[in-house]
């Protein structure tokens, strides 16, 4: 009998030790199930971050894409701006020389 009572005593404490590895493992789970909602919840804020991200980088290429229009709109205000000057300076050529024909013409005739 002693040889039963022997193994009912190991039985009984090989089970205790079981329940002190299965708690063990427990806790050592459910420290592991935290981690990885810790680490899902900075993969969110990481993703939260790049979707930010990419729309300030989309704001920048829209401001990029009316800067460019702006600029272009200015080249061709100053080309019409140029060409008008020089259609001015043209006219203005134009009547000093009606002027200076028509002073030569009142001079000779005053000198008469």
């Amino acid at each position: 009998m002693r040889l039963g009572a022997e193994t009912v005593e190991k039985t009984i404490a090989d089970v205790a030790r079981g329940v002190e590895l299965v708690t063990t493992a427990y806790g050592a789970f459910g420290d592991v199930s935290s981690a990885i909602r810790g680490g899902g919840r900075s993969v969110a804020e990481i993703a939260n971050g790049s979707n930010e991200q990419a729309s300030g980088l989309a704001g920048i290429g829209t401001a990029m894409t009316q800067i460019e229009s702006v600029t272009h709109n200015n080249v061709a205000n100053s080309r019409a701006a140029a060409e008008a000057a020089e259609a001015m300076a043209e006219q203005v050529r134009k009547t000093r020389s009606h002027l200076d024909a028509l002073m030569s013409i009142v001079g000779a005739a005053g000198g008469d």
